[in-house]
């Protein structure tokens, strides 16, 4: 079996266990309030403590398998198409954040994955920003075959580890427990890049935030 045929045996198997674990995650979620609603208050402490972790690992596992199913459709790439990604960036409203954009490019693909990956860089932003509303700057410049669009936060900034570590699936700062930062933005952001001929790299900014560099290829003509 040749490397693209394992790779959409691979994505089947992805997609059709992230699409059927739904409905086991939401009887478990249901079963759960209902336990809840029909003791009401006759509901011990111990049995109240426990149905709320169950809830917030249901929660997680459920944050978890969308990003799987995202991912398995990555690989639908349409480099026949273009767009402005000055255009595609300033239509995202994302709450508690500033983005400002210099430049523009015409990229190759479709605008949806390109702004799926923007989305996510500038959520994983507001997400780490420490205080009040985050700044994302946006520069775009272009060299023969591909753009560079590099996003620039005011944030905390990310340390070795972190960066060695964030393109990792699942992987998180807020660790294990947390019901919904479960690590799957930025892992997103670079397989959107990688599958229109790019890749994503991050940096540290002095004296504070984080630059994340995204590659992507330019339309042709």
């Amino acid at each position: 079996m040749d490397d693209s045929k394992k790779r959409g045996a691979a994505e089947e198997l992805v997609y059709r266990l992230s699409h059927d674990l739904r409905a086991p995650m939401r009887a478990i979620s249901s079963a759960s309030s209902w336990i809840v609603e029909d003791l009401g208050e006759d509901l011990p402490d111990a049995v109240k403590s426990s149905a709320e972790i169950l809830t917030g690992a249901v929660q997680r596992m459920q944050h978890m398998l969308d990003g799987l199913l995202e991912l398995s459709r990555v690989g639908a790439v349409e480099l026949d198409k273009d767009f402005s990604a000055a255009e595609v960036i300033r239509a995202i409203a994302i709450d508690k954040a500033t983005v400002n954009v210099d430049g523009d490019a015409r990229l190759a693909g479709a605008a949806t994955a390109f702004e799926a990956a923007a989305r996510k860089i500038i959520d994983n932003a507001v997400v780490h920003h420490d205080e009040g509303e985050a700044t994302v700057d946006v520069e775009i410049t272009t060299d023969e075959t591909s753009a560079l669009v590099v996003f620039a936060d005011d944030g905390p900034g990310i340390d070795a580890y972190a960066r060695e570590n964030a393109k990792a699936l699942f992987y998180s700062i807020f660790g294990a427990g947390h019901p919904t930062h479960v690590g799957v933005g930025i892992s997103l952001a670079e397989a959107y890049a990688r599958a229109h001929g790019g890749d994503l790299e991050l940096h540290a900014r002095r004296p504070r935030g984080t630059e994340v560099r995204l590659r992507w290829a330019k339309a042709k003509g």
